[in-house]
């Protein structure tokens, strides 16, 4: 383990911050947070992946794209997340 590291995100349950660790694979010497990894956060952005699932969901099966962002900033308070 090289390090601790905090990252936030919103999630269904409002904002979360963890701490996870950061370490160095011996063999490729890439750097990786096993948690990331475990909770297929990749490419982790401001949204967890769930949340971004459900906006995209909603953008594309909803009556348009300015009623799903509204309908998360009604139902969530994440007014941005389709900026």
């Amino acid at each position: 383990m090289i390090s601790k590291r905090k990252i936030s995100f919103g999630s269904l349950f409002g904002e979360v911050t963890i701490k996870r660790n950061y370490y160095k694979d011996r063999e490729t010497g890439e750097y990786i947070h096993l948690l990331d990894r475990y909770l297929e956060f990749e490419e982790l952005g401001e949204f967890s992946p769930m949340v971004e699932e459900a906006a995209i969901q909603l953008a594309i099966d909803g009556p348009s794209y300015r009623k799903a962002a509204k309908a998360f900033d009604t139902f969530l308070g994440y007014n941005d997340i389709m900026s």
